[in-house]
């Protein structure tokens, strides 16, 4: 699971960047689809 600082962070970077939809990739999971989590920014 992410943590709510690191969501708050891509959240950030997707501001920043005006990105509308983003991927979180944790590396500290044994399994890729237990570590991907899709961001929506915020409107």
């Amino acid at each position: 699971m992410l943590t709510h600082k690191v969501v708050l962070e891509g959240i950030s970077y997707m501001k920043l960047l005006d990105i509308p939809l983003g991927l979180i990739i944790n590396v500290n999971v044994l399994k890729l689809p237990d570590s991907v989590s899709k961001t929506a920014f915020p409107d």
